[in-house]
């Protein structure tokens, strides 16, 4: 269970990052600044399904990956937004930290 359980949450949050990325076709622009757009929103769901392949075999990687970027959202959300974008840090920040913390968890079982 403890083995598999960063993996899912892992490929849930990055699924919810690519459909936070689909509001740039709300955008009424030329159809490849759209594309450009879209395509600079899903760098960090690429970042973290690179990762996540990779930690399926090394988990101290996903664990490293994921608690660097969950460090590192919520500190730059939090400079930028104050207490209110503390939605969006438990949303991205924490859930990165946890499934950071899964993986090194499964890294220390081995």
């Amino acid at each position: 269970m403890l083995k598999w359980a960063p993996r899912v949450f892992g490929i849930i949050v990055i699924g919810l990052w690519l459909v936070f990325s689909f509001d740039v076709f709300s955008m009424y622009e030329i159809w490849y600044r759209v594309l450009f757009a879209f395509l600079t929103h899903n760098i960090p769901s690429i970042v973290l399904l690179v990762a996540l392949i990779f930690s399926w075999k090394k988990p101290i990687v996903g664990a490293n990956v994921f608690i660097g970027v969950g460090v590192f959202i919520s500190i730059y959300f939090f400079v930028e937004n104050g207490f209110e974008a503390i939605v969006t840090i438990l949303m991205f920040g924490i859930s990165s930290i946890v499934i950071g913390l899964g993986f090194l968890f499964d890294h220390i079982i081995e």
